[in-house]
């Protein structure tokens, strides 16, 4: 609690010792990101919503179907094949990536009034409670200038030994946007620590034993635990020449004015960061083997890896203007990547168990893209990028989208098609890699992925549906010895979503759905049928003499899969692997809700897993082999919104 007093503290001093300037200049409070070349602005909604407040969690964000250790904070896996992270630079954090605060997920903010966002939430016992607390503040100094803070908390104790999370992620950003000169600048720091226990070593005790005292595969003496932070930069400057480059409050484009333009472009951004596993009882056979420890001495294990990646670019982007029916946009450029790696690495030597290795890679690269549009209601983009030396000499990424608009008002709708080739050399982590009980070296080839796409959306109706599919050759997963292991022919995956929401008078019935196939189950292991529905009845009271509105919501979701092999989790590499012994799912894990919103303030009141051991549907849920998902818990919520 004293934290979050500071924290309010802070905020304070902050709306003091900054005033607001041109208040001339009447302009609306937006929020927005860029894109993933960091050239483009995305305009992003203000989350004020009532509706699905009870999903608070960061995950939900990204996909609502993921596998978890069964408690908020540690490693996930997303089942949406197309939803996982397959940039190698991110391989070894990929399962923390919903948590992070990284370079692909800034939010920047220009308002004209102080902004701040306030979320806290809370759910289970005292020895077993869930706490997160999310602040995001912002405000300009003037017309041009923000600066602003985001600060996330995840705690959790569990309900299960040994399982407990303690995430913090932090960032500080600053944004400029002149006529000519735009700035975008963040810093960031992670920093998440994990229990580890292995799983539950007998799940059928969970019918006599309290959930903390059901056994564990690693337990007191191992007392196992992993840790990972990282510290990122990023600074984005644009200087444009021509055209008038006025800063535009509503558009999705930031380097386009009234005319013809052209933009230079300098990307900075430097990230780093440690990962470590720590088991201070190694001998306790959860594992095969014990390459450092050795054994007949009982060393604790204590792995250890670093990264860094420093990455500058140049480009140039050239514009005919957004005032223009026929739009056209072109930008070239180049860019250079220095990585260094270190890692623990046993040596066999019967005095010295271990040595820290460390090692310098580089990489130079062209890349280019192109736009057009027609009017509002067609266009395209297309971008690649070419690694010409280095580490990943020969690696290859194309991307392309084609859209089109029809229709007005509730009716309006997008039919899209998008696809991507890319042929790129494996995470270094992939080929290289020692620790206490894990050794590889490979020599795996590129990695060749090519997916074709589309869909179809109508926001007024609420109704989305969407089509993927991927065929991929020399793919590489972890078998069941969690050991990573390339498969030199090609696997196709296929995905289809369809998201509905249905209205009938204040009842609301919200569903998505996913459908995967995939070539080869035996080395991808995907659920055939994903699904979450919620049924909810939606009011809004008014009360007359204040003049008041209360927005009210109760109802239940669910969510579900269907019975298969789901990935196991390792705890000593901490990365998700094959197994053949124990199927999940078949099971709906259903939660009872209420939600509020008075005025920007909304609150909700959640009791999670409310079906456990009911109609015989078992006392017990997995989305990953030997960890269970909490039984009942109360969990509530508050979000506070001020700006304007």
């Amino acid at each position: 609690m004293r934290k979050i007093a500071l924290t309010f503290l802070l905020i304070g001093i902050t709306i003091i010792a900054f005033p607001q300037a041109d208040t001339a200049h009447v302009r609306k409070t937006r929020m927005y990101s860029l894109s993933d070349d960091f050239t483009t602005i995305v305009p992003l909604k203000m989350d004020t919503m009532i509706t699905d407040f009870q999903d608070h969690k960061v995950i939900n964000r990204y996909t609502p179907f993921y596998a978890s250790l069964g408690n908020y904070g540690l490693p996930v896996l997303e089942l949406d094949f197309f939803k996982r992270n397959i940039d190698q630079d991110n391989f070894v954090y990929r399962h923390y990536l919903p948590y992070m605060h990284h370079p692909g997920n800034k939010v920047f903010i220009d308002t004209q009034v102080p902004f701040t966002e306030l979320l806290f939430t809370f759910g289970g016992g005292r020895t077993q409670a869930e706490q997160t607390f999310q602040v995001r503040h912002s405000q300009n100094v003037n017309r041009f200038l923000n600066f602003g803070f985001d600060f996330d908390v995840i705690n959790s104790l569990g309900q299960y030994s040994y399982q407990a999370s303690d995430n913090k992620s932090f960032t500080l950003h600053s944004s400029y946007t002149g006529n000519k000169y735009k700035l975008y600048t963040a810093w960031s720091l992670n920093s998440f620590t994990g229990a580890r226990n292995g799983g539950i070593s007998d799940i059928s005790q969970i019918e006599t034993l309290d959930t903390r005292d059901l056994p564990t595969n690693l337990g007191g003496l191992s007392d196992a635990s992993s840790k990972f932070s990282s510290m990122d930069l990023l600074l984005v400057q644009k200087y444009t020449v021509g055209g008038s480059a006025k800063p535009q409050a509503d558009t999705s484009r930031t380097r386009k004015g009234s005319g013809v333009s052209g933009t230079f472009s300098h990307i900075f951004s430097l990230e780093r960061g440690k990962m470590f596993y720590a088991d201070d009882y190694p001998e306790n056979d959860y594992y095969d083997t014990t390459y450092i420890s050795g054994t007949k001495n009982n060393v604790p294990t204590f792995d250890s890896l670093f990264y860094r990646v420093l990455r500058n670019s140049l480009r140039f982007d050239f514009s005919t203007g957004d005032d223009r029916k026929f739009q056209f946009d072109i930008g070239v450029g180049i860019s250079n990547e220095l990585n260094v790696y270190k890692q623990i690495r046993p040596n066999f030597d019967t005095i010295f168990f271990s040595d820290t290795l460390e090692w310098n890679r580089s990489s130079n690269a062209v890349f280019g893209s192109l736009e057009n549009k027609i009017g509002e209601g067609f266009g395209w983009q297309a971008s690649g990028k070419l690694y010409l030396t280095g580490m990943k000499a020969g690696d290859i990424k194309l991307n392309g989208k084609i859209y089109a608009r029809f229709g007005k008002g509730r009716l309006a709708s997008e039919l899209y098609g998008k696809g991507y080739f890319i042929n790129q050399e494996p995470s270094f982590w992939l080929q290289s890699w020692g620790s206490n009980n894990f050794i590889w070296n490979n020599d795996f080839g590129k990695e060749l992925r090519i997916k074709v796409g589309g869909g179809y959306s109508i926001p007024g109706i609420r109704m989305d549906l969407s089509l993927d599919y991927t065929l991929v050759t020399n793919y590489i997963w972890f078998n069941n010895e969690a050991l990573p292991a390339q498969y030199d022919g090609a696997i196709s995956v296929l995905a289809l979503r369809a998201n509905k929401g249905f209205g009938f008078w204040k009842f609301r019935w919200d569903n998505k759905i996913l459908l995967q196939q995939t070539s080869h189950q035996d080395i991808i292991k995907l659920p055939f049928i994903s699904a979450k529905s919620s049924f909810y009845f939606d009011h809004l009271f008014y009360f007359k003499i204040t003049d008041g509105r209360l927005g009210f919501q109760i109802g239940l979701d669910a969510i579900y899969n269907t019975s298969y092999f789901a990935d196991a989790f390792n705890p000593a590499t901490g990365f998700y692997h094959n197994q053949d012994q124990q199927e999940v799912g078949n099971y709906p894990y259903v939660n009872a809700f209420i939600n509020l919103k008075l005025k920007r303030t909304r609150i909700f009141v959640a009791f999670e897993h409310v079906n456990h051991g009911m109609f015989d549907l078992g006392s017990a849920y997995s989305y990953v082999p030997s960890y269970l998902m909490p039984v009942r818990m109360f969990k509530y919520g508050v979000a506070w919104t001020f700006y304007d």
